[in-house]
């Protein structure tokens, strides 16, 4: 652990402590993380008490299921889940891959994040798969676009419409609810609304997850103290690369000297060769 992911650590215990932080949510997709950062993200995790949710590739990304055993999480979310077929291919290659061999607590959820998904909401929420499910999220972001929207478009009123409508629906269906993209400190007011319909359950920033069960005010604080572990937790990320980076530089400055020493065509007619016959 270095001096940035103690800090993200610090910032962590914090957010669970006082500010309703369930868990931290790390992406095999949109965010593109890699084996060793999620394991980074889990031993923070671990030490902080919180959760570790994790969104794989897609609904059948059954090589991300198997990772997310070796991993530790607590709940693994589909993304663009956009028809009821989508989800019957979730649902059974977690019941195929995952289930079995799970004996500690394990969920499942999806996000509904497209306009094609919001007009097949009504069919996903009818399916007996549908009932399996830990939860249903909500992403503004890529729901914004498929709407042709800026990011900006994300707390616009046309944009609470459809998720009030949406969350309205998956609560009848007893389902806990989750919302993501762009969540900000200007999300506050769409957020206060979705919490008074009793619609919302918890709230997502790029990492930290919020119950909100605390309200609208620790919410706030809680957001700016989210900004301050994300910013730790990329700094992590970027000394430990630029790390292996600067070792990696330094054995290259090595070879090319020992190359430059024994004659500098001495290997390069062979690689030059070797390309010609490809």
């Amino acid at each position: 652990m270095n001096v940035s992911e103690k800090n993200a650590l610090d910032c962590l215990k914090k957010l669970v402590e006082n500010y309703g932080c369930i868990g931290i949510k790390t992406s095999f997709e949109d965010e593109g993380a890699t084996f060793d950062d999620v394991v980074r993200i889990k031993e923070l995790c671990i030490k902080a008490g919180a959760e570790l949710h994790l969104k794989i590739g897609g609904p059948e990304a059954i090589y991300d299921m198997k990772q997310a055993m070796v991993l530790g999480v607590q709940k693994i979310v589909a993304p663009m889940i956009e028809s009821p077929f989508a989800l019957k291919k979730f649902v059974s290659a977690y019941e195929k891959f995952v289930k079995p061999y799970q004996i500690s607590p394990f969920f499942i959820g999806v996000n509904i994040e497209s306009q094609l998904a919001m007009a097949q909401l009504d069919q996903i929420l009818k399916i007996p798969e549908c009932q399996k499910l830990s939860g249903m999220t909500i992403g503004r972001y890529d729901l914004a676009c498929s709407m042709y929207l800026d990011r900006d478009g994300v707390d616009c009123d046309e944009m609470f419409f459809i998720a009030q409508a949406a969350f309205t629906k998956m609560k009848q269906q007893k389902h806990q609810t989750f919302m993501g993209g762009a969540i900000s400190l200007g999300s506050l007011s769409f957020i206060s609304k979705l919490l008074e319909d009793r619609v919302l359950d918890f709230v997502e920033t790029r990492y930290v997850i919020f119950s909100l069960t605390s309200g609208i005010e620790v919410l706030q604080e809680g957001l700016k103290l989210a900004h301050q572990f994300e910013l730790a937790l990329l700094k992590g990320r970027v000394e430990r690369y630029q790390g292996m980076v600067h070792s990696d530089a330094q054995r290259v400055q090595m070879i090319e000297k020992r190359i430059k020493q024994s004659g500098e065509d001495a290997v390069l007619p062979l690689a030059t060769s070797e390309m010609a016959s490809l």
